[in-house]
C-alpha cells in the first residue's frame, strides 16, 4: 500500500482550536456571545428561561432573560427561574406582581384572566347581585327574596307572614285569629279561629 502522508495524518486527526472568545460545541467553534450555545456556560445548552425570552448574553458570558410572555411575570425578582409568576391565574400576583385579590365578604376568591373574582360563596351565602366588591352578599337561609337560592322569593301568604328559616319559606305568624290548620306552608293560616 501507499505510504501515508505525515501532513495528511496530522490534519485529520488534529483536534479543533477555538480562540479565548469561542468555546467548541459538537465540533464546532461557536462565539462565547451566542445565546443558542449557553453563552459562556460550559455546557452548550441554549439559554432558557422559563416564560421568558432570551434576550442576549451578558458582558460576563451569563444568559440573559428578556421580556416575559404575556400573563406572566419574575415576581421574585430571580432570572434562574424566569417568569415564575402566571399573573393571569395568580390569586396573590392578579395582573400584576404583588396585586393581592382582597377578602370579600362570605367567599373565597380567584384570579380569572388577570382579574379578581369570586371563586365560591361559604356555607348559604350567595352572590346574588355578581358584584365582586360585596362578595356573596344574601344568605339564602334567612332572606326572604332569596330563600335557598338567588331570586326564589318567598310568596305572600294568606293571613300569616312568611319567613325564610332553613332556606326554606314557611309560616312566620299568623294573623289575629287565624290558624294554620293543614301544616302546609305554601297556603299560610287558612283556617279562621275557631277553625271555621
Amino acid at each position: 500500500s501507499p505510504p501515508v502522508d505525515s501532513t495528511e495524518a496530522d490534519a485529520v486527526e488534529a483536534p479543533v482550536k477555538c480562540t479565548e472568545t469561542q468555546k467548541l460545541c459538537a465540533g464546532i467553534c461557536r462565539a462565547l456571545s451566542e445565546p443558542s450555545v449557553g453563552c459562556a456556560a460550559a455546557e452548550c445548552a441554549p439559554c432558557y428561561f422559563a416564560n421568558a425570552v432570551t434576550a442576549d448574553c451578558d458582558p460576563t458570558g451569563r444568559c440573559r432573560m428578556g421580556s416575559c410572555f404575556s400573563g406572566f411575570h419574575n415576581c421574585n425578582d430571580v432570572t434562574s427561574d424566569g417568569c415564575e409568576t402566571h399573573s393571569e391565574m395568580d390569586v396573590d400576583n392578579c395582573g400584576a406582581c404583588r396585586l393581592k385579590c382582597p377578602v370579600r365578604a362570605n367567599s373565597v376568591q380567584k384570579c380569572a384572566a388577570s382579574k379578581c373574582e369570586i371563586d365560591k360563596c361559604v356555607a348559604s351565602y350567595r352572590d346574588c347581585n355578581k358584584l365582586f366588591d360585596d362578595g356573596c352578599e344574601i344568605n339564602t337561609d334567612t332572606d326572604n327574596a332569596h330563600c335557598g337560592d338567588c331570586n326564589v322569593a318567598c310568596a305572600s301568604l294568606a293571613h300569616a307572614t312568611s319567613a325564610c328559616t332553613g332556606g326554606k319559606c314557611a309560616v312566620a305568624k299568623c294573623e289575629g285569629n287565624y290558624v294554620n290548620c293543614d301544616r302546609d306552608e305554601r297556603n299560610g293560616c287558612e283556617c279562621g279561629y275557631p277553625n271555621a
